[in-house]
């Protein structure tokens, strides 16, 4: 009788000093903070046509939400556009057939790169209007193009707490 051994075995290693250990989790590298930017260019060369064929198979009707009162920043009001679809793509993810998970996928892939860096969680002062799939879909072919061309130039990293405009107390909404 032949006994096969597995490929992978554990091994037992000693484990780290405390120091160490808390030197680890405390180093900010590890935390994904503070830096957010793109040595390479995320956006690939033919985006659009994974958004247009995902649009092809959608109801364009289908309700989803936009954030209303993003502030209006320069340099980070694109990314934070994109961090907001990249998050309704692995929602829909969760409720599509196979075949649409496929193409929501290939469209993800285009705004996966978002996760990358690490966004505080939303603020509370954000209000979402709801709209249909398309005008988020454009909205998102939309980002990524005036992103496409600046994106390995720039680094985001004062980006990761999306911001409210000014005015729009957390209170004042509920």
């Amino acid at each position: 009788m032949t006994v096969l051994a597995p490929a992978w075995r554990p091994t037992v290693s000693a484990p780290l000093p405390l120091p160490l250990l808390l030197l680890l989790l405390l180093s900010p590298s590890l935390l994904g903070t503070p830096s957010c930017s793109f040595p390479h260019n995320p956006i690939s060369s033919n985006f659009k046509d994974k958004f247009n064929k995902l649009s092809e198979y959608l109801l364009q009707d289908y309700p989803v939400t936009l954030a209303a009162n993003l502030q209006d920043e320069q340099l980070c009001g694109k990314l934070w556009h994109l961090v907001l679809a990249q998050r309704w793509m692995e929602q829909l993810k969760t409720v599509a057939g196979l075949k649409m998970q496929e193409l929501l996928e290939a469209a993800n892939t285009e705004i996966h790169f978002v996760t990358l860096c690490a966004f505080q969680p939303l603020p509370s002062c954000l209000r979402f209007v709801q709209t249909n799939i398309s005008h988020l879909l454009q909205d998102t072919v939309a980002q990524l193009e005036a992103m496409k061309h600046w994106i390995t130039r720039r680094n985001f990293s004062q980006c990761l707490e999306l911001r409210c405009q000014p005015g729009n107390s957390p209170s004042a909404h509920h």
